[in-house]
């Protein structure tokens, strides 16, 4: 089997050695478009691919799409649909690692971190406008469908004891005091006001 697989970096690059010789591989670090799309069977991209008709029609062989990422907005499913073609791609790509970066930020948001690391490197060590608050009590809100990502999340919020909220239909981003939302003992559904859906 031929497999285009663009936008590679050095150590996919080593990774994708091992489907050789078994499969004829074209590796390339350029996105997929008309002016790169090459005779293959199957295209492996990542995300700055635009894998639309005109894109796509280029394969005649073509019988699998595979995305190396969880999203695939950037793939005309219509297209494989019509054409037969079935699409892969990666649905729990990085949940741990993007959960823990979330937290990381919330607890730099909570201590002033980064403002704390510029002043000491600024040769200032006042505390003055840094002292940050709890997590303990406040409130952390998720949309309504909770994916696997959003379960790391609140695997590590647990340790730190603030109330979990899942917020009807609207993504709401950082920390919101109890007073905001009704107070839940557990993950529970919380409806907007009026009972309508939220747009942001």
């Amino acid at each position: 089997m031929k497999i285009a697989i663009n936008e590679v970096q050095q150590w996919e690059h080593t990774a994708c050695l091992r489907l050789h010789p078994e499969h004829e591989l074209i590796c390339s670090s350029a996105p997929l478009d008309t002016h790169t799309a090459a005779d293959a069977d199957v295209p492996s991209t990542f995300i700055r691919s635009r894998l639309d008709a005109d894109v796509l029609e280029r394969f005649p062989k073509l019988q699998l799409v595979a995305t190396r990422s969880t999203g695939y907005d950037h793939i005309d499913l219509g297209y494989c649909a019509a054409h037969g073609i079935t699409v892969s791609n990666v649905p729990d790509y990085g949940d741990s690692t993007v959960a823990e970066h979330v937290f990381a930020l919330i607890l730099g948001l909570a201590r002033h971190l980064v403002d704390a690391a510029e002043r000491t490197r600024r040769g200032g060590f006042s505390q003055a406008g840094l002292r940050g608050f709890e997590l303990r009590g406040k409130t952390l809100e998720f949309s309504d469908a909770l994916s696997d990502m959003d379960a790391w999340v609140v695997t590590a919020t647990k340790a730190n004891q603030p109330r979990l909220h899942r917020w009807a239909g609207t993504i709401v981003t950082g920390l919101v005091t109890p007073g905001r939302r009704r107070e839940a003992a557990a993950i529970e559904t919380v409806r907007p006001r009026g009972g309508g859906r939220g747009s942001g």
